[in-house]
């Protein structure tokens, strides 16, 4: 059986609070469209730390 480490743990409470910060107060404009995602996936990104990471891997 697999057991998730004290970081993984870490990362998907970090990952649960911010959908419930902000993704579940915004699904229905998401799901119907009134609301592009591009925003709130940019503000992922940056919250995690993805958009400096590919920034760096386009930089080599």
């Amino acid at each position: 059986m697999f057991e998730w480490s004290e970081e993984d743990l870490m990362v998907r409470d970090a990952l649960r609070g911010f959908i419930d910060k902000e993704v579940r107060p915004h699904i229905d404009e998401l799901e119907s469209g009134a609301l592009p995602p591009y925003d709130i996936a940019r503000k992922l990104l940056r919250t995690f730390g993805v958009d400096k990471m590919a920034q760096e891997a386009l930089e080599k």
